[in-house]
């Protein structure tokens, strides 16, 4: 039979286990070793927004701006080598239905409209990792903002309604950004 621990042998053994803890709580994992970007294709947008739809591990983010032109603007985020993310915005003088063909919604695998949106437009997500969403800017700015995102099949894979959740209010986030940078009255 082995004798009660004293109060000195608890402590030791506590101590042990708490300076293995951290050592052992990244056994395995290598994680995220990047920021998210907290501006996308010259835009500002809430990191919180765009962080569930970069991967959970990388060592490096970037962002790319393919094209900025006087009605389109596009850019890339990429993690290591990949490319995770694609987002344009559109400056365009009429209004696009995303559900519509003409708005690209039926290019989306199993397309569902977004509901109750904080802006005078329309937005679809769809299961596959796409998104399109249109709002009424005016002002100084253009008739109507279109945002088009793409986000890689893997992660689309995942869980297609926590997905279509984070796109939705990205896409919401990027929009009303965009808004803002554009001088939309609306």
């Amino acid at each position: 039979m082995r004798p009660p621990a004293t109060g000195t042998a608890r402590l030791a053994c506590a101590a042990a286990g708490v300076t293995l803890l951290p050592l052992l709580a990244g056994c395995g994992e290598q994680g995220r070793e990047f920021s998210v970007p907290e501006s996308l294709c010259g835009t500002k947008i809430p990191a919180e927004t765009l962080d569930p739809l970069l991967p959970d591990e990388g060592d490096s983010v970037d962002v790319d701006l393919n094209l900025d032109n006087e009605k389109f603007r596009s850019c890339n985020v990429g993690v290591g080598r990949d490319i995770v993310l694609t987002a344009s915005l559109n400056r365009v003088p009429e209004y696009y239905d995303p559900m519509s063909p003409d708005g690209g919604g039926d290019n989306l695998e199993d397309p569902r409209r977004m509901r109750k949106l904080p802006f005078e437009g329309a937005g679809v997500t769809g299961s596959g990792g796409g998104a399109k969403a249109t709002a009424k800017c005016g002002g100084s700015g253009p008739a109507y903002l279109y945002v088009d995102l793409s986000v890689v099949e893997e992660r689309a894979k995942a869980d297609a309604d926590q997905l279509r959740a984070d796109m939705r209010r990205f896409s919401i986030a990027f929009l009303e950004s965009s808004k803002k940078r554009e001088g939309c009255a609306a």
